[in-house]
């Protein structure tokens, strides 16, 4: 377990939504307290570990792990439509 510094609670993690309580952003609360870690040490290996069975199942995004044809022409298309749109809705307000 993790140790808010504010208040003393213990957490799994100290998340945003907590800092909140004490209006207080993130970037702040670890400039104030550097050697405060963020996530417990169970956690954060639950979730390395959660990350590496992703990775071995479905291929790292960072890797480059190659895709099949009809993938990339779906990320295509995908791309396309989301331009396509863009421009139409610019256009629209263009005219407006």
């Amino acid at each position: 377990m993790v140790i808010c510094e504010i208040c003393k609670k213990e957490y799994k993690i100290i998340m945003q939504q907590h800092l909140d309580k004490h209006n207080v952003l993130v970037q702040d609360y670890k400039i104030k307290y550097p050697n405060s870690p963020l996530i417990c040490e169970e956690t954060r290996n639950r979730y390395k570990e959660s990350t590496e069975n992703y990775n071995k199942k479905y291929g790292s995004p960072n890797t480059g792990v190659p895709k099949s044809k009809k993938h990339i022409d779906n990320i295509k298309l995908a791309a396309k439509n989301r331009s396509r749109e863009h421009y139409e809705k610019h256009r629209l307000l263009e005219i407006l």
